[in-house]
């Protein structure tokens, strides 16, 4: 006799199906990421200026991710997610209102930069550093004063990263001025001036949060025209300084030569009934070049010499297109 369910143990059937299915879905499903933005205007950078600034950095954030997790004594992955052209005030509304914020003095372009990091990745770093496990409830509260020289030491070895990886294209140096609160940040930098943003996504193993810096128009605009100058050479032709020291080692790299005759052909016969003193007839005249190969490559033709008791080959010209072998 089929056993019949009341009201109650059905609807505790349908609950219990309901959360497994629910924390499923949750088990399948990674956090999603999700940004302020603001849709204003779009960036004036060109795609080349994106990509040179995106190649330069790529060195920045393996830096970084290093120099921090040597610090912290965390894994950290750091990359570059957004490289834009646009007003600060725009910047500045991307931005959540509490959060902390930092000047960077670049001298000796007498600039001031901004520096701002999401607090989510800003809290955890404290807590590494005052001798925790990293892993704090995230306050949407402002940082005490404590907290504030904590943190300026990873502002920083920032610093000291742009440093390193700026200086091959424009004489500057990143000093950590301080920190800066709402309004403060807000006067930094005329509202309107076009700004270079570059933002940085920072990942800890059980937290990840943004870096992003403001650079105002006249770094700007020198950190793009040395870059494109940059490129526009290399484009030219320059041969970069890697494949010069390359060549100049090469000259002492030691590749075997051989003089040959052209290949001929044998019936496997007349190979078999080979015997000591018989002459072979190999199919080439004494008056034909024979070949000189550098490495396996046949290159030139030549005609054997003798160099007192050594014997040699005097070089005749390039070896035909025909026995040079096609790579």
């Amino acid at each position: 006799m089929e056993k019949m369910l009341d009201q109650d143990e059905i609807d505790a059937l349908f609950g219990a199906a309901q959360k497994t299915l629910k924390n499923e879905a949750e088990t399948a499903t990674p956090p999603k990421r999700i940004f302020a933005a603001v849709f204003g205007p779009s960036s004036r950078l060109t795609k080349q200026q994106v990509h040179l600034i995106s190649v330069l950095h790529e060195t920045f954030t393996r830096r970084l991710a290093a120099r921090l997790g040597g610090y912290l004594h965390t894994l950290i992955e750091a990359r570059l997610v957004s490289v834009e052209e646009l007003p600060y005030n725009q910047f500045l509304a991307r931005i959540p209102k509490v959060t902390y914020w930092a000047s960077i003095n670049l001298v000796p372009q007498d600039a001031i930069a901004a520096l701002n990091m999401d607090l989510n990745l800003a809290f955890p770093i404290i807590d590494l550093l005052l001798g925790g496990n990293g892993r704090v409830e995230i306050e949407q509260r402002e940082v005490t004063e404590i907290e504030e020289h904590v943190i300026e030491a990873v502002a920083s070895i920032v610093c000291q990263e742009f440093d390193a990886t700026w200086q091959s294209l424009v004489e500057m140096k990143f000093i950590f001025g301080q920190r800066q609160n709402q309004v403060q940040i807000l006067r930094l930098l005329p509202p309107e001036e076009k700004i270079l943003a570059l933002g940085f996504e920072i990942q800890l193993p059980w937290v990840y949060g943004m870096l992003n810096f403001a650079f105002p128009a006249a770094v700007a605009s020198t950190l793009l025209r040395k870059i494109t100058e940059r490129w526009i050479t290399q484009k030219r032709g320059r041969a970069p300084e890697g494949n010069t020291s390359l060549h100049r080692l090469a000259k002492q790299f030691i590749f075997p030569v051989e003089a040959t005759l052209s290949p001929h052909r044998m019936r496997g016969q007349e190979v078999l009934g080979l015997k000591k003193g018989q002459v072979l007839d190999l199919g080439h005249l004494v008056k034909d070049p024979i070949l000189i190969t550098v490495a396996g490559k046949q290159l030139f033709t030549a005609h054997p010499v003798r160099v007192g008791n050594m014997r040699g080959a005097m070089i005749e010209k390039r070896a035909p297109a025909s026995h040079i072998p096609r790579v």
